[in-house]
């Protein structure tokens, strides 16, 4: 699987998980945590997924925004990673949703996209994302402390 910049993090992170470099980062443990990756691009949902799974955690993921309201109705996720721009209805209808349904009202929700204008940030926040990160920002420590948080919270 080839891991790029294009998902959101440093060319550099990115060749320390490649090489298998260890690190003197935590693992997630035994937590079995299933985070949802909802994302249209193979270029970001491949190396979330390998990323999150390196560090011990479960994880799934969708290509479209009907799919990912499918996926946590019939599945076990606690986390959701969602990008705004989707096929069909968008990451923000999904999280309208999410919140309007009971048993997903309180799921762990951080929008990890490429928008990074301050509307789309407040859209979010109105609608119940507990964070908003735009790609090509962040490393992965912050990436990993954060899913982590939220997955913790969950179980």
């Amino acid at each position: 699987m080839r891991l790029s910049a294009s998902a959101g993090f440093c060319k550099t992170c990115l060749g320390k998980l490649l090489s298998g470099e260890p690190d003197e980062r935590e693992s997630f443990g035994e937590i079995m945590a299933t985070v949802l990756i909802v994302d249209d691009s193979l270029d970001v949902c491949k190396p979330v997924t390998r990323l999150l799974n390196h560090y011990g955690l479960d994880t799934e993921w969708v290509t479209s925004g009907e799919a990912a309201l499918e996926y946590i109705r019939c599945n076990s996720a606690k986390v959701v990673l969602l990008d705004i721009g989707l096929p069909g209805i968008s990451g923000f209808d999904v999280l309208r949703v999410m919140r309007s349904e009971p048993e997903f009202a309180d799921m762990p929700v951080i929008m990890y996209t490429g928008r990074a204008d301050e509307k789309a940030r407040e859209e979010a926040r109105r609608l119940g994302a507990q964070e908003f990160v735009t790609k090509n920002t962040v490393t992965f420590q912050f990436f990993l402390d954060m899913v982590r948080r939220h997955t913790q919270a969950a179980v």
